[in-house]
């Protein structure tokens, strides 16, 4: 795929027929992301590699969460088309079938860590379920995976760039996904809820969604992580790869 020539083409397009077919997502969501990195990534440029892509592949056109994406693979490769021709790479290999049609993989992603939350963290998932003590015995809220694990996914943890100018830990965790799939996320996603883990237990529902997605935007957590080896899956528990 010339990346190149789409590049020059995505110039001329007019300005009313890319705000019905891409809507004010792109340029809402580049103004509002990445700040700490504007000078390396002017926004103007940022707007148009998204919109590149999303005319490179209309079946996928353009999710939340994929700014951080290719705006991360731009800060490390400070090219334009090698930076479309690598996610190009990515998409094809681990992530088409994930974020096309109705998310429905990304929902089975979410099913996947709920249920090693169970098998790996059964008390903390025991707490989730039942949600506060002050509600056990009125309407019982429940918390999954869906409700604080979404920034992480959908960004592949580069969320975090909004907030520190690099991670070199969150290079780490893309080597691993890169590598491993998606099953690496969901791994990273458990080594959170575990450092956490006794925190969680003296909150509220709302306490602990808020926690959570605001422990992902924290470069600390991730140091924590990756200075401990990852866990070996038990034996016969094997996640399903979105193919």
């Amino acid at each position: 795929m010339d990346f190149a020539e789409i590049m020059k083409n995505s110039e001329s397009a007019d300005p009313i027929d890319e705000i019905i077919r891409l809507g004010m997502a792109i340029k809402k969501d580049v103004h509002r992301s990445l700040q700490l990195q504007e000078g390396e990534l002017p926004k103007a440029l940022f707007q148009k590699i998204l919109k590149s892509f999303t005319l490179a592949y209309p079946k996928i056109s353009y999710f939340q969460g994929m700014n951080y994406q290719i705006g991360h693979i731009y800060l490390l490769s400070k090219d334009v088309v090698q930076t479309l021709q690598l996610y190009s790479a990515l998409v094809q290999q681990r992530q088409l079938k994930v974020f096309e049609g109705d998310l429905k993989n990304i929902r089975l992603m979410f099913y996947q860590i709920d249920c090693c939350v169970k098998l790996f963290l059964p008390k903390l998932a025991l707490h989730l379920k039942q949600g506060c003590s002050y509600k056990r015995n009125l309407n019982e809220e429940v918390i999954d995976s869906s409700q604080y694990a979404a920034p992480w996914i959908i960004t592949i943890f580069s969320l975090t760039l909004q907030y520190i100018y690099s991670s070199y830990f969150l290079n780490n965790i893309w080597d691993v996904f890169v590598a491993k799939g998606w099953k690496a996320l969901v791994r990273v996603t458990l080594f959170l809820l575990k450092y956490n883990e006794h925190k969680l237990y003296s909150m509220r529902f709302d306490e602990i969604v808020n926690f959570l997605t605001e422990s992902g935007k924290s470069s600390f957590n991730l140091i924590f992580l990756l200075r401990r080896p990852l866990p070996a899956a038990r034996k016969g528990c094997r996640l399903a790869q979105p193919k």
